[in-house]
């Protein structure tokens, strides 16, 4: 591999894209949604205290839903197999699964959630043929939860 693909991949990897999900209102307190991102899908909850959390959408035990999970203060809990989880970290309650990955999530000024994602999920590298895919700030459709490619942060 030569330095400059090195590069190239060392910068793909550190950074971080803004994906704004649209208003807040479209996830009602103490639930969650799952948004399509790209070809990745998330989990976004509220919690009743108003915090935003954003995981990885899928139970690493058997596939289940996550946005679909019963949320209690910072836990939720998946709805196949009743396997718990921390919002705020992905830590596992009560069982050895594994932890989720989580995405740093907030709500602007402007009442939308913000979610950080990091560049390794959008910007695809091939060291082979020299092709570099498109890396974008997202942005939530509003006919659907899925999001559609805009710019850089």
């Amino acid at each position: 591999m030569r330095a400059a693909e090195v590069l190239s991949m060392i910068a793909t990897v550190a950074t971080r894209y803004v994906v704004n999900l649209g208003h807040s209102v479209r996830i009602p307190l103490g639930e969650g949604r799952e948004f399509k991102v790209g070809d990745t899908s998330i989990a976004v909850f509220r919690t009743r205290d108003g915090g935003v959390y954003a995981t990885q959408a899928t139970c690493p035990h058997r596939a289940g839903p996550l946005a679909d999970s019963l949320l209690g203060g910072h836990r939720i809990v998946c709805p196949l197999h009743a396997y718990a989880f921390d919002v705020k970290t992905g830590d596992s309650h009560g069982h050895q699964c594994g932890s989720l990955r989580t995405f740093p999530a907030s709500i602007n000024p402007r009442g939308e959630i913000v979610v950080s994602l990091d560049g390794e999920m959008w910007e695809a590298r091939s060291a082979v043929n020299g092709q570099t895919g498109s890396a974008a700030r997202f942005c939530a459709d509003p006919a659907g939860l899925s999001a559609s490619a805009s710019s850089p942060l």
